[in-house]
This record gives structure tokens, sequence and C-alpha cells, in this order.
């Protein structure tokens, strides 16, 4: 009940637990956040320009399958442990460090 107390009523939000998860929401863990989203689309974008890649390759009209092979490299780049993976790691240490370092 002494949570209650502190916390303002009237507010969007009236669960206090909200209330102080959002305030200490730091930017890296927004950025965080947001790689989650990324990670998302490129799974989503992934088979569908491989599915255009091939369909470049099987017709002989002289278009040029090379921006999609480098846009399906650079995809599976990024849902490897190597792309998004590695940086949002990264991201969640630095935001979980103490801040007396």
């Amino acid at each position: 009940m002494a949570i209650q107390e502190q916390v303002p009523s009237g507010g969007c939000c009236e669960h206090p637990d909200v209330l102080r998860l959002w305030h200490v929401l730091t930017p890296l863990q927004g950025v965080c956040i947001l790689l989650l989203a990324v990670g998302r689309v490129v799974n989503v974008f992934l088979p569908l320009t491989l599915g255009k890649l091939v369909s470049v390759l099987e017709k002989d009209d002289g278009t040029s399958f090379w921006p999609y092979l480098l846009t399906y490299i650079g995809l599976r780049f990024l849902q490897s442990n190597g792309g998004i993976g590695a940086i949002r790691d990264v991201s969640y240490r630095i935001s979980n460090a103490p801040a007396n370092l």
C-alpha cells in the first residue's frame, strides 16, 4: 500500500509498477527494443528477397541478379549471430552494467 500512496493518481496508467518501469527505461534500452523490431523485419524480408533472387535467376531477360544477391547476403548477415544479435547483446550488457565502473 505504501507504493500506491507515493504514485499520483489520474495518470494514464494507474498501476505503480508500470509507472516505475517507464521512468527507468534508458535510451540504450530503447535501442535494444528497436533492434528486436529490426530483427523481426529482417526475418520477414529475407524469404521475400530469396524468392525474388530465384525468380530473377530463372528468367533470362537480362535483369541483373547482383542487387538481390547482395541484399540477401546483407540480410543473412544481420540475421546471423554476428549481426543484430551481437549488437543487441552488447547493448544489453552496457545497459545492465553498474553505473560506477
